[in-house]
C-alpha cells in the first residue's frame, strides 16, 4: 500500500518534464514514527533547521487569515531568520463546513533550530508536535 501512495504522490508533483509544482504537492505527515517528515526531505530542510507552524486565523465565508508574508513578519520582526515559507493545512481535523467557522488553514516557515525557543514565545510550534498530537499537514496555494 505505502509504494502505491508514493507512486501516486510521484505522479503529482513532477509534470512529464520533471518540473515540480507547488500548486500539485499532494504529501500527507501523518506518520507519527519518522523524525524527518516527507516534507522536510523534498524540500531539503537542513538538520539543524526546524520547520515551524502557526494558525492562519482564517475563518470561512470571510477572510483567507493572515498572508505568508505577515506570518513570516512576525518572525523576522524578532530578528529570527527564514530560509523558506509555505501554506498549508492540519489534516486529521474535522470542522464543520459553515461561514463565520474557523478553518485549519497554516503558515509554516523553515527557521534555524536555535530560534524555536524564540518563535516558541510568538505563538509558533514545529511540526514535529503537530504529528506527535496525531495530526498532520498538506501543502497548499496560497490564498
Amino acid at each position: 500500500m505505502n509504494k502505491i501512495i508514493l507512486f501516486f504522490t510521484s505522479l503529482l508533483i513532477f509534470d512529464g518534464c520533471g518540473q515540480l509544482y507547488a500548486s500539485e504537492i499532494v504529501i500527507r505527515h501523518d506518520d507519527r514514527t519518522r523524525q524527518k517528515s516527507v516534507l522536510e526531505q523534498k524540500f531539503n530542510i537542513a538538520d539543524d533547521h526546524v520547520l515551524i507552524y502557526r494558525s492562519a486565523n482564517a475563518i470561512q465565508c470571510e477572510t483567507p487569515g493572515i498572508s505568508l508574508e505577515k506570518s513570516a513578519g512576525s518572525l523576522t520582526d524578532k530578528n529570527i531568520e527564514i530560509f523558506s515559507s509555505y501554506c498549508g493545512v492540519q489534516t486529521g481535523l474535522a470542522i464543520m463546513a459553515m461561514c463565520g467557522a474557523g478553518t485549519t488553514g497554516i503558515r509554516l516557515h523553515e527557521i534555524a533550530g536555535t530560534d524555536l525557543s524564540d518563535a516558541e514565545q510568538i505563538g509558533f510550534s514545529p511540526v514535529s508536535e503537530l504529528i506527535a498530537a496525531g495530526y498532520g499537514y498538506e501543502m497548499t496555494d496560497c490564498p
